[in-house]
């Protein structure tokens, strides 16, 4: 692999400048932070403030060896423009201030880093802008030592715009808009607000109730609307707002309610701290939406809220898009096992089931083999060996050590049970993970395992057989935290098999369902650093080569780099699976669509269905607006996709919100993963000449 060159570092390093601005909004998109970049020209001392601060800390951390990965997002360097923006606002611009900038600079990115840390492993919590908060905080305080520099405030002020003359609380609200950014000016406002509208309407609505909401408490508090409405301190409700509302947690009526909760509670600190910091000289900057923001990110995670966003990504509507695609795609229980045989065997008894599944014991399954006509036996069905399931190969569902075992109990012969020794002859595995599995009702004396042995997934552990309470020849299945037999349940899934001609990655299937699982998994076609070279055709028509690049993000997931956008992947249960794409990319979002998840195992014809992110049909404009309204009226945007599998080709059928439908095709290889796929109009073949 090449080295990037000198354009594609220089693009690089532009970007995380880019991110600075638009990270302050809590949008990860360059084009919002270009746009707020120029917004802060309105006042070129402010700018020009905000990047030398922005360019000390970021250059240290380049220069560090920091990965650009982490500095790429903006994420570490935001509160480092805050704080540049914030000197800008007390010292005028002098080879002196600009000292100043570089050291606050400096020590702002290694606040950030170190409380990054803390908060992260002992609290699970971001930083917010605690670190502007500190440093601005002690600039303020030592300034009134520094003699020898201009202060800001004793100039005239450097906004290039006029005023204009609108009402209170127009004014207000876009003032509190820019004067995040120092901003205060009603124009610059109106910029900011325009932007959020385009880029997340979900965040434009939430900076406006959580503006609204928190300036008319205090209005009624104070007696004077107009004086609430002109405070700029209340820019800490649009913020608390928008934290809580779209960012922290996932977007949703549940949501607005907490945000509007957040902002009514905050008014007593926002007013509080103004009292108290006043008698210091000191700004009340973003203290009051960090303290109300983290306590109550903090009390929800403590309490489990369940709409805690689990992956915060560059918008509100992304995160929407993402936790809604998750959400119906993989099922949130921990704990996944294969299946306790081959071939196709009925679910005679479920979760819940009517006779023996209730209560402590309602997470179970009993397995019968059955004929095509659903008989369990030939004959008259009264004796043991009359029936299908008798002594037939009992495998292990998980890898694990075998911790307990019994193999001497009789056979209960048809119409007979043995209520004393309940769950008859069994076996015990405990998993790496904690839990333990109890497979029930074996043969008498056909364990092939003992107590101390290790299992890999498929091994043979011993017959099927009549031990016990049990009415007819068949497998117990079930899930415990112990290792005693017959131990309370744990809730599962069954993963990898077909239900029919139905696949699932993991599933719960009911009674009389017959369910076959798949074979072991072959290997993951798709490495680490392997170039893929695609041709693409549009209509028939050639439109050039692509290139995709299998690279690991720092958490160690693999994905499909284009360079335009990045496709995550990687193995669930035994199949290939697709888990989203970031950025706009014609050639992954296809990828993605032809083959959203595949089973590595052996299965010759089989069919799935499968829920798909937006951002796989519609462009970002609307994308965003079908999410809003998804938030606000739980409406079922996510598209539909109906799969068939058979002989080496994946077809789908896909079908989205307002009508949208097409086809998908792709040609599967067992050794390279796919030789070509079809989306729509667009054809994708893949060159043999690759590198690896």
């Amino acid at each position: 692999m090449s080295a990037p060159g000198p354009q594609t570092a220089l693009i690089s390093h532009f970007k995380v400048l880019l991110n600075s601005f638009s990270r302050v909004y809590f949008l990860g998109k360059p084009w919002v932070g270009a746009i707020f970049l120029l917004l802060s020209l309105a006042n070129p001392h402010l700018a020009i403030s905000g990047l030398l601060a922005v360019v000390a800390g970021y250059g240290f951390a380049y220069l560090m060896g920091m990965g650009k990965e982490f500095l790429e997002s903006g994420v570490y360097t935001y509160n480092t423009l805050l704080v540049g923006l914030g000197v800008g606002s007390i010292y005028r611009l002098t080879p002196l201030s600009v000292l100043i900038l570089l050291m606050a600079g400096l020590l702002t990115l290694a606040i950030t880093l170190a409380l990054s840390r803390v908060f992260y492993a002992y609290l699970a919590l971001p930083i917010l802008s605690l670190p502007f908060v500190v440093v601005i905080g002690a600039v303020s305080l030592a300034s009134g030592k520094y003699s020898n520099l201009y202060v800001s405030s004793l100039y005239p002020a450097a906004n290039l715009l006029p005023n204009p003359d609108w009402p209170a609380w127009a004014t207000g609200y876009f003032k509190c808009l820019a004067a995040i950014f120092f901003l205060p000016h009603p124009y610059v406002g109106l910029g900011i607000a325009l932007v959020l509208l385009a880029a997340s309407p979900i965040l434009f609505g939430l900076s406006l109730t959580g503006y609204f909401t928190g300036s008319l408490i205090s209005g009624l508090m104070t007696g004077s609307f107009q004086q609430s409405f002109l405070n700029l301190n209340h820019f800490n409700f649009i913020l608390i707002g928008m934290a809580l509302g779209g960012v922290f947690l996932v977007p949703s009526r549940v949501s607005l309610v907490v945000s509007l909760v957040g902002v009514s509670c905050s008014v007593l600190l926002v007013d509080a701290v103004q009292v108290f910091w006043s008698a210091y000289g000191l700004p009340v900057l973003t203290l009051p939406f960090n303290l109300v923001a983290l306590t109550f990110v903090y009390a929800l995670g403590a309490l489990k809220f369940p709409q805690i966003s689990r992956r915060i990504l560059g918008s509100p509507e992304e995160s929407l898009d993402f936790h809604r695609s998750v959400a119906l795609r993989f099922d949130p229980c921990p704990i996944g096992i294969n299946l306790p045989f081959s071939g196709a065997w009925t679910v005679w008894q479920g979760f819940e089931g009517p006779w023996t599944h209730q209560g402590n014991w309602r997470h179970a399954y009993d397995f019968i083999l059955a004929d095509g006509k659903g008989q369990s036996f030939t004959g008259p069905g009264k004796r043991l060996e009359d029936y299908l399931a008798y002594k037939k190969p009992v495998l292990s569902p998980i890898a694990g050590q075998v911790v307990k075992t019994v193999d001497n109990l009789p056979d209960q012969e048809i119409g007979q049970t043995d209520s004393r020794n309940n769950w008859g002859n069994l076996v015990v595995i405990r998993s790496n993970f904690g839990y333990h599995v109890e497979i029930s009702h074996l043969a008498k004396e056909s364990l092939k395992v003992k107590e101390g042995d290790w299992v890999e997934r498929g091994s043979l552990l011993g017959l099927c057989g009549n031990s016990g309470y049990s009415p007819q020849p068949h497998i117990h299945l079930q899930v415990q935290a112990g290792p005693d037999p017959g131990s309370a349940t744990l809730d599962f899934r069954l993963t990898s098999y077909l239900s029919g001609q139905t696949y699932f990655t993991l599933g719960q299937p009911g009674k009389d369902e017959v369910l076959t699982p798949l074979s072991q998994a072959g290997p993951e076609p798709f490495v680490l650093d392997q170039e893929i070279e695609l041709e693409c055709f549009h209509q028939g028509t050639p439109k050039g080569t692509r290139n995709l690049v299998v690279r690991m993000d720092p958490e160690g997931t693999l994905y499909f780099d284009s360079t335009t956008g990045k496709l995550y992947f990687g193995r669930v249960h035994d199949g290939h699976c697709h888990y989203s794409l970031q950025g706009q990319d014609k050639l992954l979002s296809s990828l993605f669509l032809a083959l959203p998840r595949l089973p590595l195992g052996g299965c010759n014809d089989y069919v799935y269905e499968e829920r798909l992110p937006l951002n796989l049909l519609y462009p970002g404009w609307l994308r965003r607006w079908l999410l809003l309204g998804s938030a606000l009226f739980d409406l079922p945007q996510s598209p539909r996709g109906v799969y068939r599998y058979k002989r080496g080709v994946l077809t789908g059928k896909i079908s989205g919100p307002l009508g949208r439908e097409f086809n998908t095709e792709i040609h599967l290889d067992s050794v390279v993963g796919f030789t070509k796929f079809q989306v729509g109009d667009w054809t994708f073949e893949r060159k043999q000449h690759e590198k690896t």
